[in-house]
């Protein structure tokens, strides 16, 4: 049944609008990742660009929930059930989020005189969905106050709407004929939200790139974040999820190239790489447990899969990557040579790694340092990295150290991210904004427990 509607195929762009819309026949995912969506205010604002607005929205969420499904996807996290929550404009802010608790908002702002909706935004729609995939794939990765846990969610969600995106065949034309076919290079298909960094260097100039939020098409190396300031300009990495996940991101784009180029030049070759690369990317997240190495761990991991999958086609490849990215050291990748990576792809069929209970291996965080009148804990991963070396000094022999978990703590306040619940707050603690709020500090029958609340663009 037909259901012609116009949609962006991608962002819009920043305003004039630099791109076009495509007639598409707009259907539902043949996945069992099912939406409810509410369009509650996005029709309130007299805009003859609603309808438009919506379908966008809703074409872009099918296609997300598509590309999951191709990965055998199935399920959203427990909170949800079998249907996600969609609310296309739950408020004003330049913002989109994904909540554990509510499902996926999204907002509207006004800047010099025009009304941006993150909806809008192919991007954004997938990048929040991505959150909500990775969720219902591997819990675990949720709650843990890591910067490199963190940010990985951060880059699946980018690499969500590449995914997304390489779903249509006009788009892989287009990406093809802009890039010569080098997908490494900055491009539609490498640059996050144009039109939302447009709205946002209005506020904050220097905060997002140029022509974007984020750009996947980077030169950023690795470095431990517990060695970078927690905020900086959009030209430096630091510990802040959102930018330290440009460095994974930026790896996953060179992947798709290097296997693109393995099976040939045209859309239907691109098709096939973003669904190896995918493959990589979800079978090592499903498998990869929750440790202070997870960036190595995982690039680890995703040599593993394609050792299993397919038959260490891409190894050479994902090794020189990884390496040059500063992610998992030459040294180390020497070490897993084939007799370890067939052990391990023994172990690949396994269920996901289940959610780490609060309460375990707790630390407990002095309130004074952060103007609270009582201190509270945190749950800071404990597991042992599955494929490379713990590496690193600990309290504890699970790996676990105050000192790092402060410092966490320490630039979570410092980029204004933690809610405080009532009665803990002395008076000469500022209020902080709760639309940045990613974690809150909640009261619980055993005392007080920082928590991360949401992901946020």
């Amino acid at each position: 049944m037909s259901n012609l509607h116009y949609v962006w195929e991608d962002d819009p762009g920043a305003p004039p609008m630099a791109h076009t819309p495509i007639l598409r026949d707009v259907q539902p995912s043949q996945s069992s990742l099912s939406f409810d969506v509410k369009d509650g205010r996005v029709n309130q604002h007299g805009d003859k660009h609603m309808e438009l607005r919506y379908w966008s929205a809703v074409d872009s969420a099918y296609r997300t929930a598509d590309w999951a499904h191709r990965q055998g996807i199935c399920a959203w996290h427990k909170k949800h059930g079998s249907t996600l929550p969609l609310d296309l404009d739950a408020g004003e802010q330049f913002n989109a989020r994904y909540e554990r608790e509510y499902g996926v908002e999204f907002f509207h702002g006004n800047v010099q005189d025009r009304i941006i909706y993150s909806c809008e935004s192919p991007d954004m729609v997938s990048h929040e969905l991505g959150h909500a995939i990775l969720d219902g794939l591997n819990p675990s990765l949720y709650p843990p106050p890591n910067s490199e846990v963190n940010a990985f969610h951060e880059a699946f969600g980018d690499i969500s709407s590449m995914l997304s995106l390489l779903a249509l065949p006009s788009f892989c034309d287009s990406v093809l004929h802009e890039t010569g076919g080098e997908l490494e290079v900055s491009s539609r298909l490498s640059r996050v939200a144009e039109q939302m960094a447009w709205a946002v260097r209005r506020r904050r100039t220097g905060s997002v790139e140029t022509h974007c939020l984020r750009d996947a098409a980077n030169e950023f190396y690795y470095k431990s974040p517990d060695l970078l300031p927690p905020r900086g300009p959009v030209t430096e990495l630091c510990r802040e999820e959102h930018s330290f996940s440009r460095i994974f991101s930026a790896s996953f784009l060179e992947i798709l190239s290097v296997i693109f180029g393995q099976y040939g030049t045209d859309a239907l070759a691109l098709g096939k790489a973003a669904d190896h690369a995918a493959k990589l990317l979800v079978l090592a997240a499903r498998n990869t447990p929750v440790s202070k190495r997870y960036f190595a761990d995982i690039a680890a991991c995703m040599l593993v899969v394609d050792a299993g999958r397919f038959e260490g086609e891409h190894g050479g490849s994902l090794r020189k990557i990884f390496n040059r990215r500063g992610i998992y050291p030459l040294s180390e990748s020497q070490a897993l040579d084939r007799v370890r990576l067939d052990a391990a792809v023994e172990k690949l069929e396994f269920p996901p790694f289940s959610e780490k209970k609060e309460g375990e291996s707790s630390l407990r965080i002095p309130g004074e340092r952060y103007g609270l009148t009582s201190s509270f804990t945190v749950v800071p991963p404990c597991g042992r990295p599955w494929l490379v070396e713990q590496n690193c000094e600990a309290d504890d022999e699970e790996g676990i150290n105050l000192e790092e978990a402060v410092s966490f703590v320490d630039a979570l306040f410092s980029q204004d991210k933690v809610g405080v619940c009532k009665g803990i707050r002395k008076d000469t603690c500022p209020e902080s904004d709760p639309r940045g709020h990613t974690h809150e500090i909640q009261e619980v029958p055993e005392g007080f427990v920082l928590r991360r609340v949401r992901f946020q663009c």
